[in-house]
């Protein structure tokens, strides 16, 4: 519940900016939205998602929540140009329909990284390019030699560390970002996650007046696996937009990355 009261105190104080630029958080500060920010009552997958605990049963309905900031650190380190960021964001997913409302998953997602102008080399549409590291898990612990009254519960530790590069262009209101990432250190506790989360992706964003489209697509040909989310928001408040969103196909979380999910969730977002 502290994270929901933490989301909605910060939306409180979101001062809206023009469409096609972040959107600053606080007034006066270089505090900006990063990713999407929302909160989507209804979360409706079409059957119920595993349990990882003993004796908790999950329903198909559940409450999404993202909130995504990023902060410009410095720029123009060496005389190289760019933008220097560090970024925290946390993707969560609150069974607040059942009987004891847990969190079936908290993704946390902080990353440092560097935006680059590039259109100062007059190539059509091209925009900017942004290189970084990123950090995504679970934040459990390795539980794969832990029981309950006598059972293993396996491990329910995930996470992975990529390096990543990202170019975007822009067509008019039609922006495109094609990302290409590669991981680094260890995969024990999800060895086979590549399988499923691929090494590429792209995402597509059309702005049509007050409207937002997307589409974000990612995955692995070789295995023929990988995710598609579409959303759309249109504004219905100072910095309020209705949000809705659509996902397909696999590592919707990390808990249950193998798992194939079709979902529709809907709400309100307070970035774009």
């Amino acid at each position: 519940m502290k994270y929901l009261l933490a989301l909605l105190l910060v939306c409180h104080t979101l001062l809206a900016e023009d469409k096609l630029k972040d959107e600053q958080w606080f007034s006066g500060s270089d505090l900006e939205a990063y990713k999407v920010n929302y909160i989507c009552p209804l979360s409706y997958r079409d059957k119920s998602y595993t349990s990882f605990v003993k004796d908790t049963d999950y329903k198909h309905a559940e409450v999404e929540v993202q909130i995504s900031i990023k902060y410009n650190v410095v720029n123009n380190i060496f005389g190289w140009g760019g933008k220097y960021y560090l970024s925290y964001s946390q993707h969560a997913f609150w069974q607040l329909y059942t009987t004891s409302k847990p969190f079936r998953e908290n993704i946390y997602d902080p990353e440092i990284f560097a935006r680059y102008d590039l259109k100062s080399l007059n190539v059509e549409h091209l925009e900017r390019l942004q290189l970084g590291y990123e950090h995504q898990s679970n934040g459990n612990p390795d539980t794969t030699y832990t029981t309950v009254d006598g059972e293993a519960i396996g491990n329910i530790s995930r996470g992975i560390n990529t390096l990543y590069a990202t170019v975007g262009l822009v067509h008019g209101n039609l922006h495109t970002d094609l990302k290409v990432w590669y991981p680094i250190f260890s995969l024990d506790d999800n060895p086979d996650i590549m399988d499923y989360i691929g090494y590429t992706g792209i995402g597509i964003k059309y702005f049509a007046d007050d409207q937002v489209f997307s589409i974000d697509a990612r995955g692995n040909l070789a295995t023929k696996k990988g995710s598609v989310e579409a959303a759309y928001s249109y504004p219905v408040g100072r910095a309020v937009n209705l949000y809705f969103k659509a996902f397909s196909g696999y590592t919707e979380t990390l808990i249950d990355y193998k798992n194939h999910v079709n979902k529709f969730s809907i709400g309100f977002s307070f970035s774009r």
